[in-house]
C-alpha cells in the first residue's frame, strides 16, 4: 500500500485545523500509533459509463476514500462537501493523466456529505455518515 504524500497530509491537517474551529465537520481526533492499522476503505470508479457507487453509508469513524479515475481525460478535483448548496470543502483528491487515482483519510461527523467532480457535478456519491 502506497504512502500518502506530502500534499495528502497538508491538506488533512489544514481539514482538521478547520474542524477545530467549527468550519467543518471533520472529528478533530488524534489517533495512537496502529490504530489505523486495520482502517476499513471505500472505492469510487470515474468511468465513460458514470460513477459507482452512487451512495455509501459508513458509521462514524475513520476510513480511506480510494478515488479511481479511469476516464479518458483524467484531471479533474474531487471534492468532499456536505451535502447543501454552497458548503465549503472539507477534504479534495486531484487526479491528472499521471496520477489518475488517489486515497484520503476521512473522519466525518454523524451527517449527509458528497463528493463530487467539478468538471462533472452531475457525477457524485452521497455518503451518509450515522
Amino acid at each position: 500500500m502506497k504512502k500518502p504524500g506530502m500534499k495528502s497530509i497538508a491538506v488533512l491537517l489544514l481539514a482538521l485545523a478547520a474542524a477545530g474551529l467549527g468550519f467543518a465537520q471533520l472529528r478533530n481526533k488524534t489517533y495512537q500509533p496502529g490504530e489505523l492499522s486495520a482502517v476499513a476503505g471505500e472505492g469510487v470508479v470515474v468511468n465513460r459509463f458514470g460513477i459507482t457507487p452512487t451512495s455509501l453509508q459508513r458509521p462514524v469513524g475513520a476510513f480511506l476514500l480510494y478515488v479511481a479515475n479511469k476516464r479518458g481525460d483524467q484531471t479533474d478535483h474531487f471534492s468532499l462537501t456536505l451535502d447543501k448548496a454552497g458548503a465549503a470543502e472539507l477534504l479534495s483528491i486531484d487526479t491528472t493523466p499521471r496520477k489518475w487515482r488517489g486515497t484520503v483519510l476521512v473522519d466525518l461527523q454523524p451527517g449527509n456529505y458528497r463528493l463530487r467532480l467539478t468538471k462533472s457535478p452531475e457525477l457524485s456519491v452521497a455518503i451518509q455518515i450515522q
